[in-house]
């Protein structure tokens, strides 16, 4: 007896079309490079913390760039390379998660932080025993690049989402870190507003290394802040229905 032939089922194409369909994200593994990009963060400041315990520092005086000028110059680089990359990452975990866009004024400016780092990298300070130097003009763009971009970045990604019930804390910290890093800023201008035109080396009277390393910090804990955001926020911020205007200041 012959027995008739079975058409051939759709099941076995459709399990076919299904398996090459892309898959979206799941949201574990869109907030997984925040905290690798956290730890490398953290791992950036603790190398130049040790460089401040060397005999030969002076913290309160000399700036974390001197150290460019010096035999630790290497452990100097790496650290704000690694800080850098850790930026970075966290950077785009927060894009992932909605957080911001790509080309939003918060995520222009948090890419300057990065960039500004990687620029005092490549191009030390004056050396002031030799004199002024190209690379030290350029050092300084750099700096003021990272130094202005960081805070400005986390003013502008935490005020959209202030009022949100599942960012609010998140945003309240990196709001406010992003403010004290700008207060930072007002000493050091008076103190050079009122000493420059007199002639006076105010850098001799104003403890700007101390100084910077406190601008340095707040601004590393921002920047953990964020990554911290981005590691604990669910997927589109936290609110599906996020206004597009959340992301354009």
């Amino acid at each position: 007896m012959l027995v008739p032939e079975v058409p051939p089922t759709q099941a076995e194409p459709a399990r076919t079309a299904v398996a090459a369909a892309p898959r979206p994200f799941p949201e574990r593994v869109l907030g997984a490079a925040a905290p690798l990009g956290t730890v490398l963060v953290l791992a950036g400041i603790a190398l130049v913390g040790l460089l401040d315990l060397l005999p030969s520092s002076a913290p309160l005086r000399r700036t974390i760039s001197h150290y460019a000028l010096t035999d630790a110059r290497w452990v100097f680089d790496l650290a704000l390379l690694i800080l850098a990359a850790g930026s970075a990452v966290i950077l785009v975990g927060l894009v992932r998660k909605g957080v911001t866009r790509p080309a939003a004024p918060a995520t222009v400016f948090l890419g300057l932080w990065v960039v500004g780092l990687v620029i005092v990298v490549l191009f030390p300070k004056h050396d002031w025993s030799v004199g002024p130097s190209m690379s030290g003009d350029i050092h300084r763009i750099g700096s003021a690049l990272a130094f202005l971009g960081l805070p400005i970045a986390a003013l502008l990604l935490a005020r959209p989402w202030l009022r949100e019930a599942a960012a609010r804390g998140f945003a309240r910290t990196v709001w406010w870190l992003g403010l004290v890093s700008l207060l930072w800023f007002p000493p050091l201008i008076a103190v050079i507003a009122y000493y420059g035109p007199l002639g006076v080396a105010w850098w001799e009277i104003f403890p700007l290394g101390l100084w910077e390393r406190l601008l340095a910090f707040t601004e590393v804990m921002a920047v953990v802040a964020l990554g911290w955001w981005a590691h604990r926020i669910p997927a589109n911020g936290g609110k599906l229905q996020a206004d597009t205007s959340n992301f354009s200041a």
